[in-house]
C-alpha cells in the first residue's frame, strides 16, 4: 500500500485528513495529533470525517476503525 509520512501543523487534523485523501490514489487520508486519529474519504465534505478515535478508545475500537478503512480501500462493505 503506498504512503507518505507528512508532518504538518497550522490546520486541524480533520483538516489535514482530507487534504490527504485528496493526494491520494487510494482516496484515503489519515491525520493524528496527541489526542486523536481521523479517516477521511475524498468523496466526504471536509467537514465530515469517516471515522474519528480519540486517545482514550479501547482497543477493540481502534481494530475495528483499521478494518473498515482498509474495507473502504479494497470497495468491500464497513463490519
Amino acid at each position: 500500500m503506498p504512503w507518505r509520512w507528512q508532518q504538518a501543523s497550522g490546520l486541524d487534523v480533520v483538516a489535514h485528513a482530507w487534504q490527504a485523501a485528496n493526494q491520494s490514489a487510494l482516496l484515503v487520508g489519515i491525520a493524528c495529533d496527541s489526542q486523536q486519529l481521523v479517516i477521511h474519504y475524498r468523496n466526504l465534505p471536509a467537514s465530515a470525517p469517516l471515522f474519528t478515535l480519540m486517545l482514550h478508545e479501547d482497543l477493540q475500537s481502534r481494530r475495528k476503525a483499521g478494518n473498515n478503512a482498509a474495507r473502504l480501500v479494497k470497495g468491500i462493505p464497513f463490519r
